[in-house]
């Protein structure tokens, strides 16, 4: 929605007249791309859902659960479904109720709903970039420690359902120390604008709103200051672990093909190079997860040190609007990188989508039957001509 600055949105700050008006021009154009890129949020978020599902449905294929790193992979495309649910969901509301005047208020059960939709989003979008870097790390230490029978529990898929159980729940405890604070409370009358049709006259109806329980009052802004940095750099960390995972990657995979090649030329053998392509799978990912979770931990950091501000407050919303493109885009991708890159989700795909019966594996029983009778025939006559 589009917001109006004035300069009562920047008072207090200490700037010069000159200084906020070219503040009010900067936020006003951020905020005018916040509002543009709804609808094309919307649009990618219902291709991730779409994109996401057939991404859950191969992934969870038995062929594709023998390892370690695709099921993490499973419980990234599942964080990454859900997320793309609430964006349409949310999108949805927004496009379909442009006039927010005119837009009758939620019910007290859907008000909840939402709140604790919103906490399972915050948990899951953090726990999705810590997946990224568990995944990263799990495959950093398979190779480099290929020869070495205490690590080969790392590729179990068994120990990939531990280590996401444990970012999954220490995830949790992080979200509930903000949002289980919040309650949903009623508030004064809902009425509609002047301009508004559809209702009758002196129409109201019962109002919610979500806010900070009255136990937690006292230290409600230290509260969410606290969070919002503490959030932020859990975004900012993995964004920092990612280029080094993939420069250890990458420097562990060429110790081993110096090792492999001159293994073969020891055993004189001429062996071409073989491409790792599970790695080259992980270092696709950790980039598009570098890119799609850096600038909002940084936002996240930015508007913790701003609530003084309602400009600023406005501004950094706009930017987290803008900056959850990249995340969809994101979301959308890792199927994408999957089939660019993995010889063996090709193949799933294939084997899923293949007509067996129009490739000839299985003969049909009509096939069968002639097939029966022509041998019964052939030896029936060679049993006469023996008579």
């Amino acid at each position: 929605m589009s917001v109006n600055f004035t300069h009562e949105d920047f008072d207090g700050l200490g700037y010069s007249n000159s200084t906020i008006t070219t503040l009010i021009g900067i936020v006003s154009f951020i905020n005018s791309i916040s509002v543009n890129v709804i609808k094309y949020s919307f649009i990618l978020a219902c291709l991730g859902v779409v994109v996401n599902v057939f991404h859950v449905i191969i992934l969870t294929r038995k062929t594709m659960r023998s390892n370690s790193i695709n099921v993490i992979m499973i419980g990234i495309a599942a964080c990454d479904l859900f997320n793309m649910s609430f964006v349409v969901y949310e999108n949805l509301l927004e496009l379909t109720h442009p006039d927010i005047e005119c837009w009758a208020p939620s019910t007290y059960l859907s008000q909840m709903i939402e709140l604790w939709a919103s906490a399972i989003k915050d948990d899951l979008r953090r726990l999705t970039a810590w997946l990224g870097v568990l995944m990263a790390v799990i495959r950093l230490l398979i190779v480099k420690n290929s020869l070495n029978p205490k690590f080969k529990c790392l590729s179990y898929p068994k120990f990939s359902l531990i280590v996401m159980l444990v970012a999954f729940i220490m995830s949790t405890f992080w979200s509930l120390f903000y949002w289980a604070r919040l309650t949903v409370i009623e508030i004064e009358p809902w009425k509609p604008a002047e301009h508004c049709v559809g209702f009758p006259a002196n129409f109201t109806e019962t109002q919610y709103t979500v806010a900070v329980n009255n136990v937690f009052m006292n230290d409600a802004l230290l509260m969410i200051q606290v969070f919002l940095i503490t959030d932020g750099i859990l975004k900012i960390i993995p964004t920092i672990m990612f280029p080094i995972l993939t420069f250890l990657l990458v420097r562990e995979l060429n110790h081993v093909e110096v090792s492999r090649r001159k293994i073969s030329v020891a055993q004189g053998r001429d062996e071409s190079s073989r491409n790792d392509h599970t790695t080259n799978l992980v270092i696709l990912m950790t980039v598009t997860f570098m890119t799609a979770e850096g600038p909002l931990g940084v936002v996240y950091v930015v508007q913790a040190l701003v609530t003084n501000s309602n400009g600023f407050m406005q501004m950094t919303s706009d930017l987290m609007n803008i900056f959850g493109l990249f995340v969809a885009l994101n979301a959308t991708t890792h199927c994408l990188i999957c089939l660019a890159v993995s010889s063996q989700y090709r193949k799933t795909v294939k084997d899923l989508f293949t007509c067996q019966s129009c490739t000839g594996r299985k003969p049909s029983t009509v096939s069968l039957f002639i097939t029966i009778t022509s041998l019964d025939f052939f030896y029936s006559d060679y049993r006469n001509r023996e008579g």
